[in-house]
């Protein structure tokens, strides 16, 4: 795919969203699909909602830390939603590559998984709270703990 193609097709893959920040303001952002080059950034920041957001919000990085936590959640959904399946074909091949290598990812990712999880301050109220949940893996039938982001049904109160 050549620069330009690429270009138009995450253009085209990007969904705009009416946020609301902290001081009541609204403002349209850009939820951009994350190219394939960056998708290891992507896994790094797996855990840590912020970070997730701001690749996400590409350019507008910035806005992230002035969302109420209600825009900072339809962020990372809508983000998720244009990302996962570009995402999950990208982690099976990588993990297909790092078994030809004899490096367990399941257990890299679990690691970093915890390590993230555990970065987050004490401040944070979800971080006293169990949210992981179990995905298997389609590509090799293994599972791997997975942050869950909270929903009005598991939300801790």
């Amino acid at each position: 795919m050549t620069k330009e193609n690429e270009l138009k097709t995450i253009l085209e893959d990007a969904q705009q969203l009416t946020v609301e920040l902290i001081d009541t303001r609204t403002l349209d952002v850009t939820i951009r699909r994350v190219p394939l080059r960056s998708m290891d950034q992507l896994l790094r920041a797996q855990g840590d909602d912020t970070a997730t957001a701001r690749i996400y919000l590409g350019d507008e990085a910035e806005r992230v830390d002035q969302l109420t936590d209600e825009s900072l959640m339809d962020v990372l959904e809508k983000g998720d939603e244009i990302n996962a399946p570009l995402f999950e074909r990208w982690f099976a091949r990588t993990k297909a590559k790092a078994r030809r290598m004899g490096v367990d990812m399941d257990a890299e990712v679990q690691q970093a998984l915890e390590s993230a999880k555990s970065s987050l301050t004490s401040s944070d109220a979800d971080s006293t709270n169990d949210t992981s949940l179990t995905a298997a893996s389609p590509s090799s039938g293994s599972t791997t703990a997975v942050p869950r982001r909270p929903t009005p049904a598991n939300k801790p109160s």
